[in-house]
């Protein structure tokens, strides 16, 4: 899993601290960090191998992050935003991502998406989603036809889908 904060940081979002940290949870023991790596089952926070005991790996992020990438666990759960997210194995439950969310082998439950949802083999459930919704083996449970969602979340994303729109154009 690699992770770095976004931009527009909240603080109020993480802990009551006043440093820009996100508080990070693996099986249940708390980490505070600004930059995590999950790769092979090994777990970097700032540096320091803080790989958990046992193959069996649940990761819970409190705040917004702009990317989730995370090669194996159980689960991991994104209470904030999301800029991306991607697991190869292991579900993923997280609010709102402003890009794409996709697996290869687990379940996705999240909020609003600004791109595509992707599982190649899990069920899929979401808010609204701007771009493609796909599955080769599951279920879909998509907030799609809510036009009252979809408004609120056009409205809410306008301003930056629209400098999104002018960079193309340029």
């Amino acid at each position: 899993m690699k992770w770095s904060q976004p931009k527009n940081w909240s603080q109020k979002r993480t802990n009551k601290s006043k440093t820009n940290m996100a508080t990070v949870k693996f099986n249940g023991q708390t980490y505070v960090g600004s930059n995590i790596t999950i790769t092979n089952g090994r777990v970097i926070i700032d540096g320091k191998d803080e790989t958990p005991e046992g193959k069996h790996i649940t990761i819970s992020v409190e705040g917004d992050i702009q990317q989730l990438s995370v090669d194996t666990c159980h689960q991991v759960t994104v209470n904030g935003s999301c800029g991306s997210a991607r697991s190869t194995s292991g579900d993923i439950k997280c609010g709102e991502v402003k890009g794409d969310v996709g697996t290869t082998s687990g379940d996705i439950k999240c909020g609003h998406v600004g791109g595509s949802v992707r599982a190649n083999s899990g069920d899929i459930e979401c808010g609204v989603v701007l771009g493609s919704v796909s599955t080769n083996s599951g279920d879909i449970e998509n907030d799609a036809l809510k036009s009252e969602d979809l408004v609120a979340f056009i409205a809410k994303r306008a301003p930056e889908l629209l400098e999104e729109y002018k960079k193309v154009l340029a």
